[in-house]
């Protein structure tokens, strides 16, 4: 199987294409799934069709046109280019752009939750509960937060940590954690 594909920059368009199949994010489910599936030693990356940047599309649209059916990883079958270089909008759709952002807020202006009002309130909710331990023989303690509790118990913090979120029940020694409300 193949994916076919146009570049004005090979070099760059082929890294792109790898690191989001490395990462797992390609927008092309089908060739993410084959290259999870085969590994990436089964893939190689070739030009077929060395063109001058004006006869991409057609060219492209021609390859595509030639391939058997069921043959190709493309999700479309339309050389289309995924860039809009060189294409200006009209007035018109200019006008009608601005019109549909009338009476938005700007995205870097204020908002419900702004990166300065997220931090906050994480500051708040951080401290607003008190973390309480308990032994399987009956002692209690109370903690401001995880780190103080791993650090006076002389745990991981990470160990706390599960606890609290359920991944885990008690300690080896036997020490339970909860939030409790101030």
């Amino acid at each position: 199987m193949s994916y076919l594909g146009s570049s004005q920059n090979i070099t760059k368009r082929w890294w792109r294409h790898r690191r989001d199949l490395r990462l797992g994010v390609h927008h092309n489910h089908h060739l993410q799934r084959s290259w999870e599936k085969h590994g990436a030693q089964c893939f190689t990356f070739s030009v077929l069709l060395p063109c001058p940047p004006d006869c991409l599309l057609a060219r492209e649209q021609e390859l595509l046109d030639q391939a058997p059916a069921g043959s190709l990883y493309n999700l479309a079958f339309l050389a289309q280019g995924g860039t809009r270089l060189g294409h200006r909008n009209t007035p018109e759709h200019n006008a009608a752009i601005s019109r549909g952002n009338k009476g938005k807020p700007a995205w870097n202006k204020g908002g419900k939750n702004t990166w300065a009002q997220a931090a906050a309130s994480s500051r708040v909710a951080r401290y607003s509960n008190q973390i309480v331990a308990e032994h399987l023989d009956g002692r209690v303690l109370s903690f401001s937060h995880a780190a103080q509790a791993a650090r006076e118990m002389g745990l991981g913090r990470t160990s706390v940590k599960n606890i609290l979120k359920g991944y885990s029940q008690r300690t080896r020694s036997g020490w339970t954690f909860r939030y409790e409300a101030r």
